[in-house]
């Protein structure tokens, strides 16, 4: 829960609000302009650089998942997890509960609404982008795949948060280890779970299934004449790795999934969850030695 702060004034709040959001916005312009430039003409440092931050995101993100483990961890390593749940949407950590108040379920819904909004900034942008050049679908699904991948433990770390519980002394009930005033045979936990099942059906789900059909129809597009403009919209999930090892973009998704899964099927009890967790990542970490998966060599010691 964290310590509680006093609303001296909203004034600050909102510029933080609207600076982040201007800022999200920007940000996301840049990217359905730069991910959609010719790859072939980029400098091959600049690939491995943004190679080298998309590995350093993620791999921030996945320390975020330790957050959600039956674990206690002490300063300043709890701050550091702390910090990092604002990569997965938690806008409670900008105060904005002195603006909108604090509302479980508020905050929740806003979090799974911060991925389908950047998505449609995305598809709006873009839309007036490709007005004239007819390439909407293609930048469409490349721009969204990036923006999605690159976020893709936070959406499922945030969509699954109600189905992470805790135990109370003497088997008193459950609580969700996020929101520990919400007790699972409350009407309160039955919202939070219909909104995490939206989220899961309406977009983990679906980037799912787009990744997985990309990574099988890979062999076809390449050999048929009129794939090029499917593998440009899937480029995403292709662009990073060379040619033979196509599929394992689909291999880092299955492995993110994974590794957020594992507070849910394993839950309160902290010594297996750690197991789980390095089993997981050591299994990754044989398949990605042995493929060696990236374009450039730097990346794979990376």
């Amino acid at each position: 829960p964290g310590p509680c702060h006093a609303c001296d004034g909203t004034g600050s709040v909102w510029v933080l609000v609207v600076v982040c959001i201007v800022a999200g916005v920007i940000c996301l312009l840049a990217l359905g302009v730069v991910l959609n430039g010719d790859v072939l003409t980029q400098r091959s440092s600049s690939v491995t650089c943004a190679c080298v931050l998309g590995l350093t995101f993620t791999a921030l993100q996945t320390l975020g998942i330790f957050d959600s483990l039956a674990l206690n961890f002490v300063e300043p390593l709890s701050e550091i997890l702390d910090a990092l749940t604002l990569l997965s949407f938690d806008i409670k950590m900008m105060r904005v509960g002195c603006i909108f108040g604090n509302s479980v379920l508020f905050m929740y819904l806003v979090r799974q609404l911060v991925a389908p909004v950047c998505v449609l900034v995305i598809l709006v942008f873009l839309l007036v982008k490709t007005r004239t050049s007819g390439t909407f679908f293609i930048e469409a699904m490349n721009t969204s795949g990036t923006i999605l991948n690159l976020f893709f433990i936070s959406l499922v770390v945030s969509a699954i948060m109600p189905m992470v519980l805790y135990s109370h002394p003497q088997n008193r009930g459950w609580s969700v280890r996020a929101y520990p005033s919400i007790l699972t045979d409350s009407q309160a936990y039955s919202m939070l779970l219909a909104t995490s099942g939206l989220a899961i059906l309406f977009v983990v789900i679906p980037f799912l299934t787009i990744v997985a059909y990309g990574t099988t129809r890979y062999p076809r597009l390449v050999a048929s004449s009129t794939g090029k403009r499917r593998l440009l919209a899937f480029r995403f999930l292709y662009c990073r790795f060379r040619p033979s090892c196509s599929y394992f973009g689909a291999v880092v998704m299955s492995r993110s999934l994974l590794l957020c899964l594992v507070p849910v099927v394993v839950q309160d009890d902290p010594p297996t969850q750690m197991l789980v967790m390095s089993a997981i990542l050591q299994c990754y970490l044989v398949a990605h030695a042995v493929a060696c998966p990236w374009k450039h060599f730097g990346v794979n010691l990376f």
